[in-house]
């Protein structure tokens, strides 16, 4: 019984939404991005971008992609993950649904 009770609690402790803290959720510095190696906040884009810097193919985390070789005003990064989207629905207020000739378009800055 107390093992069930520990992995209900553990359960509810997991839950949340889909990118709470991950790839594309709005920041104000590097810390409020989830713990993970090489993460970044792109203070100018709208609201804060969470990201992860010096990405290679298939290093993001599931819901974001790689973007290397495409030059974004005020992100001096040269690889870095973006989040995936399939609609402009997917992206929050202030990013727009691209295709920048990835398999999956993603979320980046600009008007919607």
């Amino acid at each position: 019984m107390r093992r069930l009770i520990l992995l209900f609690a553990f359960g509810l402790l997991s839950c949340g939404s889909e990118h709470p803290e991950g790839v594309g959720a709005p920041c104000t510095k590097g810390n409020d991005c989830e713990a993970r190696a090489d993460v970044a906040c792109v203070i100018p884009w709208p609201g804060g971008y969470c990201t992860e810097v010096s990405c290679t193919v298939g290093s993001c985390p599931t819901g974001a992609r790689c973007v290397t070789g495409i030059d974004f005003d005020d992100v001096a990064f040269d690889a870095f993950c973006l989040q995936t989207c399939q609609q402009e629905a997917d992206c929050r207020d202030g990013y727009r649904c691209v295709d920048v000739s990835l398999p999956e378009r993603v979320c980046a800055p600009g008007a919607t």
